[in-house]
C-alpha cells in the first residue's frame, strides 16, 4: 500500500481513490474504515457515498490500480 496524506492532493482529474475514513466520535460509526470514493478535481475535494465533500473526515488517501495493468 502507498498511503499518502490528505496534504498531499492527488493531482489530474477526476477519478477514484481508496480513501481513509476517520469518522468523528458523536453519531457516526465508531471505527476508521477504508472506503472506495472519488478525487473531485473541480471542488478540490475527496467524496464517498453520500459525502460530496468528505475532507474533513479523510486523512489518508491511495490511488487505485487496475490488477491487470502490470505497470501499475
Amino acid at each position: 500500500m502507498n498511503w499518502k496524506t490528505v496534504d498531499l492532493k492527488p493531482e489530474g482529474w477526476e477519478r477514484k481513490v481508496l480513501l481513509w475514513v476517520v469518522w468523528p466520535e458523536c453519531g457516526w460509526p465508531q471505527f476508521p474504515e477504508p472506503k472506495i470514493g472519488w478525487w473531485k478535481h473541480g471542488p478540490g475535494c475527496f467524496a464517498f457515498d453520500e459525502y460530496e465533500n468528505a475532507n474533513h473526515l479523510v486523512t489518508h488517501w491511495e490511488d487505485i490500480h487496475d490488477p491487470n495493468d502490470l505497470d501499475s
